[in-house]
């Protein structure tokens, strides 16, 4: 459980509704660094209280926004980003 990342999406998350209930879910999920596993839909339909294809939708609108990244499809692995924050500086080699 992040309480960075609930932060986050509740202070800079730029959409409401279902999509903002799933971000809230997400973020809750995930670790500090912003890596979530979705293991099943139907804990993440359950706390959202959305429907499947809710779900589907909300998911592909939170990747178009940049919000979230697939990083493993096998595995159901994602990591949340806030596209609009602050990003580290490349180190110089």
């Amino acid at each position: 459980m992040s309480g960075v990342w609930s932060a986050v999406v509740m202070e800079h998350y730029p959409s409401g509704g279902g999509e903002y209930l799933l971000a809230l879910v997400l973020a809750d999920s995930a670790d500090e660094m912003g890596y979530v596993t979705i293991e099943t839909t139907l804990e993440f339909l359950r706390f959202s209280r959305l429907t499947e294809a809710g779900f589907h939708r909300a998911l592909a609108k939170m990747k178009a926004k940049g919000w979230l990244i697939l990083i493993d499809a096998s595995e159901c692995w994602y990591q949340l980003r806030n596209p609009g924050g602050p990003r580290r500086k490349k180190q110089k080699k």
